[in-house]
């Protein structure tokens, strides 16, 4: 229709409309390229390739990155693992000693922490394994009060099942004496199922197999057994 064509605007450019005109592909207002794009003159070389980083320089990266997943006792699993550089088994007893020696001082009080650690958990397994009565005794001092925590973390449950085999008489019945008392609970966990399992199978004592059992199936027997038990007759 004549009258819709009449009613149409004409089509305005922006320059005509008082805006900005439209900028030119090759304005040279426009951002500097960089990298590739770039503009060089002709016959000129750029060297984009990063530098390669020196021995020291990943060495040292490395390490911060380390130090930043370990968190704050990093600088004592730092020096605790610098164990794994010895064969302990080929050492002297005394070079032995004293190399397990140095390490418990370092990690002392950091225990509980650096136990749940995947590396630093297997330099404590090697101290219980080749160290001495002395040196298990003053680790399971530490540990004593997070027992059944640890026997049920993925890294924590192998320094109790070391105790279990390495250890002194008094250290396996303290640590019998705590599971049994949570035995249906760790029976049904993962990794507590395997310190239980390990612990039937290494006990000596016919006494602690039996109450490691009654504690599983018939968990009564923990009010019975208590220091508040009162006999029946």
């Amino acid at each position: 229709d004549n009258n819709g064509d009449k009613n149409k605007k004409p089509r305005t450019s922006s320059s005509q409309k008082g805006g900005k005109p439209p900028r030119s592909k090759f304005d040279p207002s426009k951002k500097p390229l960089k990298g590739k794009f770039e503009k060089r003159k002709f016959g000129e070389k750029v060297d984009n390739k990063k530098k390669p980083l020196t021995r020291n320089d990943r060495k040292e990266l490395r390490k911060n990155r380390r130090a930043a997943k370990a968190g704050p006792h990093h600088e004592a699993i730092y020096q605790a693992n610098h164990l794994f550089t010895y064969s302990l088994s080929s050492l002297t007893k005394d070079d032995r000693e004293q190399k397990i020696a140095e390490t418990i001082d370092v990690i002392k009080g950091k225990l509980n922490d650096i136990s749940l650690k995947h590396d630093c958990s297997r330099v404590l397994q090697c101290c219980i394994k080749y160290g001495t009565d002395k040196h298990r005794q003053t680790m399971f001092d530490e540990i004593s009060t997070n027992v059944i925590f640890m026997c049920t973390n993925k890294y924590g449950h192998h320094l109790i099942m070391k105790f279990l085999t390495y250890g002194s008489q008094s250290i396996k019945n303290s640590i019998a004496s705590i599971i049994i008392k949570h035995s249906r609970k760790l029976a049904a966990h993962s990794k507590g199922a395997r310190v239980v399992d390990h612990l039937f199978s290494t006990s000596n004592q016919k006494g602690q197999r039996r109450r490691l059992l009654q504690s599983i199936y018939a968990p009564e027997i923990n009010i019975l057994e208590g220091p508040d038990a009162v006999p029946l007759s």
